[in-house]
């Protein structure tokens, strides 16, 4: 049964398409254009290197690669990732309460749309055919006294972690782990876990990364939307495997859709 929390530890959503073709003719002056669409909802803007710097997305005879463009909301909860082979929205903890994954997808179909529509009366694209999705959660793990206080209680917090040890009197100070996982054909997740401190306070805590990516099966409205809801329960799952129930229950405070 799909859980949903009151209070989670949700730092950051990442919802995204990956294109099979590039959209070559897309130049600077064109994300201009549509940055004119979105401009009202996302008043800044910035630029960044590609996502996935071993597919070329250039242009022919085009000296300097078109970047990434981050288009953000005024608060900066909300940002749009653009370039020639993808679409990206991210959701990100700005103080207010997270919104769940049905208010963040809701909000990625609307923008895709937009985009979508650009392109087709911009560069006479009818579709743009997807070839890969991704859905990742950021989570931030603490100070929850006192069930964790410091990298020495993560065994609490996340009760299969074990540390390696190479002495009594060398305890790690610091841990990143990755781990993959095949969840289906189309549907492989990964788990990052690393040691962090909070930028704000210095203390202690636990980033885990929960992504999930593959190729998309048939280019239908109800082969997206299945992909993104298969992805969601893996990511369900996992969090709740891998998280303390002390902290599901007493800290984080799950419910069923049913209690909604």
């Amino acid at each position: 049964m799909r859980r949903k929390y009151k209070h989670p530890p949700v730092n950051e959503v990442v919802i995204g398409v990956y294109f099979k073709d590039p959209i070559l003719a897309m130049r600077a002056e064109h994300v201009g254009l549509f940055w004119s669409v979105i401009k009202d909802d996302f008043p800044e803007a910035a630029q960044n290197v590609p996502i996935g710097a071993e597919i070329d997305i250039s242009a022919s005879g085009e000296v300097f690669p078109l970047p990434r463009f981050w288009f953000m909301s005024e608060n900066g909860i909300y940002l749009i990732q653009v370039q020639r082979n993808a679409f990206l929205l991210n959701w990100r903890q700005g103080g207010d309460a997270y919104p769940h994954y049905e208010a963040v997808k809701a909000s990625f179909d609307r923008w895709l749309g937009v985009f979508m529509g650009f392109c087709e009366r911009q560069f006479g694209i009818a579709r743009l055919d997807i070839a890969r999705c991704e859905l990742n959660y950021v989570n931030l793990i603490g100070p929850v006294p006192p069930l964790f206080l410091t990298f020495a209680d993560t065994e609490k917090a996340i009760p299969s972690y074990r540390a390696l040890s190479i002495g009594p009197d060398r305890p790690a100070r610091a841990f990143s782990l990755t781990y993959e996982y095949p969840i289906a054909s189309d549907l492989a997740l990964t788990v990052i876990m690393q040691s962090r401190k909070n930028q704000q306070s210095g203390e202690d805590v636990i980033y885990l990364e929960l992504r999930t990516g593959g190729e998309l099966q048939a280019q239908t409205d109800a082969s997206l939307s299945g992909w993104f809801e298969r992805a969601h329960d893996a990511i369900g799952d996992a969090f709740n495997a891998l998280t303390s129930e002390t902290l599901q229950k007493e800290h984080w405070r799950f419910m069923t859709e049913e209690s909604q």
